[in-house]
């Protein structure tokens, strides 16, 4: 996994132009990762925010496979700090069973998070492929183990008091070793358009 060093800027006020005070805790956090050191691969989707790609990052020592979701340019300010929100969970807690956001790019815009690359896809997706295929059909132990994985990851975050307001098999993704992590990367909307959506923007909600 890449590791990468970062400053946490603190509380902040922002008075949005409606005249509603949000607050941003440490929703502004820079990185060392410059966003001249992504190599974006191929465009993978879209979410309410914008682009989501497949892209490389260079290290210097190796490089690193990673997925970019950009904040379309007309993005409110409402729009601005709801992207950053989303994502908060997966930059502050570290867990094997949560996907991690690895650095985020505000300096300028578009506004970038770049996230962990999980190349199976989401849980759903994979169980759906292997119900198809009989020659893939995962062993017990697997299913048991990811059961595992997502008790885990859902209670750490319950610990330090963020609760997920979507949890589904959509929202889960698949590391190479079939090991499950909590997160997505805002495609499941429209990838499946029949599920039922409540809070369709929201995945992820601060309970304090």
């Amino acid at each position: 996994m890449l590791v990468l060093s970062s400053n946490l800027i603190g509380d902040v006020q922002i008075v949005l132009s409606n005249g509603v005070w949000l607050r941003c805790a440490q929703l502004l956090r820079s990185s060392e990762l410059s966003r001249h050191s992504l190599l974006y691969l191929k465009e993978i989707g879209h979410g309410w925010f914008g682009k989501v790609l497949l892209g490389e990052v260079n290290t210097g020592l190796n490089t690193t496979q990673v997925v970019v979701k950009e904040l379309k340019a007309s993005a409110s300010m409402q729009e601005q700090m709801h992207f950053l929100e989303e994502a908060q969970p997966y930059r502050t807690l570290q867990h094997p069973a949560l996907l991690q956001c690895l650095a985020q790019c505000t300096e300028v815009t578009p506004y970038l998070l770049v996230m962990e690359f999980c190349p199976l896809g989401d849980v759903k997706g994979y169980l759906r492929s292997c119900r198809s295929n009989e020659a893939i059909t995962p062993e017990p132990l697997i299913l048991q183990r990811m059961a595992c994985d997502i008790t885990s990851g859902l209670l750490h975050m319950h610990k330090h008091s963020f609760t997920h307001s979507d949890l589904a098999l959509r929202n889960c993704l698949l590391s190479a070793d079939i090991s499950v992590k909590i997160g997505d990367y805002g495609l499941a909307h429209t990838k499946y358009k029949v599920d039922k959506y409540e809070t369709p923007n929201r995945s992820c909600t601060i309970c304090k």
